[in-house]
């Protein structure tokens, strides 16, 4: 198949409510009124993540709700959410169903860019997000020679774009398999380890304070002191990688770690192999004795975890509380971390898990 380019086709511009089939879910249950338990059936919400899907539940649910078939776009109006959706659902409320039936699961997704586009436009000037309205606007689409949508390009286009991106990633998890064997491998010829006890100031940097040992955190600053550039501000969040903004800080007090395990108040844990400055309620384990790298990293960093799971807004987590914190590591023959084990085992796994992947994608 040639290279397809958008502006190799005529483009015409359609009415939404004239091409789509659009209504309302058939189901829209509460997620209180939900019959919860193991089962795979989606349920659809108006959530921007994991493609609106909450959770799974049983496929029976209560008669008066029906399934939604699968192989529609899902859209909720006022949180401006696009999805396809692959299989049958249920979903919750205030979500409609556009079907057509010539939708696939490549056509499908050009389809969604073009629609969330025109759905921008809504909220502004008191034009609230309504079914009437989204069925009155308009959308561009490539036409065929009969002016009609050009089924087969938009399939066809898509179907380029990810063939490019599993490309982009096979190779990628390649390079990392190269990395691997570069660093020296992974495989383990014996699994005879033994595991000893350690405080968390035995293995990593810590300070002493008021007779206290303390691990280092960042410091408060304010929020209009900080400014754009390319430093990663590390704060409590739980998700990408504890990372709040890109940002430098004008205020001399800032304090930058370099290649360091961020712990948060509340249980976090992430590895930062980068040049970043952290929150206040953000502590930074720097080990002892060794240059800390991923493999190593994502090892410690469920232990970790583990044994600060109880930490909570009403039981936070204290430098001092985390300097005491005791791990239980693999030890060598001098009763010392293994670090050399540590990698290679995180390797090992590595190694099994990028070859699914990319065997998976091929």
């Amino acid at each position: 198949m040639n290279k397809l380019s958008l502006n190799s086709v005529e483009w015409k511009e359609f009415i939404i409510g004239d091409l789509f089939n659009i209504f309302a879910t058939s189901s829209g249950i509460d997620k209180n009124k939900l019959k919860l338990g193991d089962g795979n059936m989606p349920y659809i919400t108006r959530s921007d993540l994991n493609n609106g899907i909450s959770l799974f539940i049983p496929y029976k649910q209560n008669n008066k709700y029906k399934i939604d078939c699968g192989n529609v776009i899902t859209i909720g109006l006022d949180t401006q959410t696009v999805f396809y959706q692959n299989c049958d659902f249920y979903t919750g409320q205030n979500i409609q169903i556009v079907k057509h039936d010539k939708f696939n699961k490549y056509n499908a997704l050009f389809f969604i860019p073009l629609i969330k586009k025109q759905m921008q436009k809504f909220n502004c000037g008191g034009n609230g997000a309504t079914l009437t309205r989204l069925k009155r606007t308009k959308i561009l689409l490539p036409i065929d020679e009969k002016g009609e949508p050009n089924w087969e390009f938009m399939e066809n286009y898509i179907k380029q774009i990810i063939n490019r991106q599993k490309s982009q990633i096979i190779n990628y998890y390649k390079s990392q398999l190269s990395d691997i064997a570069y660093g020296g491998g992974g495989d383990l010829q014996n699994s005879d380890i033994e595991w000893k006890s350690f405080k968390a100031y035995d293995v990593f940097y810590t300070f002493t304070n008021k007779n206290k040992l303390q691990t280092p955190t960042g410091s408060y600053i304010n929020k209009t002191l900080l400014e754009k550039y390319n430093i990663p501000r590390i704060t409590v969040k739980g998700i990408n990688n504890g990372v709040d903004s890109l940002s430098s800080c004008k205020s001399e007090k800032i304090v930058f770690f370099s290649n360091f395990i961020s712990v948060s108040f509340l249980g976090s844990v992430f590895y930062h192999p980068y040049k970043a400055s952290i929150d206040m309620k953000v502590h930074a384990l720097i080990p002892l004795n060794i240059e800390l790298n991923k493999y190593i990293a994502n090892f410690l960093i469920p232990i970790i975890k583990n044994n600060i799971a109880f930490s909570s807004y009403g039981n936070q987590l204290s430098s001092t509380d985390l300097a005491q914190l005791t791990l239980i590591l693999p030890i060598d023959e001098k009763g010392e971390p293994n670090w050399e084990y540590m990698q290679k085992y995180i390797k090992q796994k590595f190694t099994l898990q990028v070859k699914q992947i990319i065997k998976y994608f091929k």
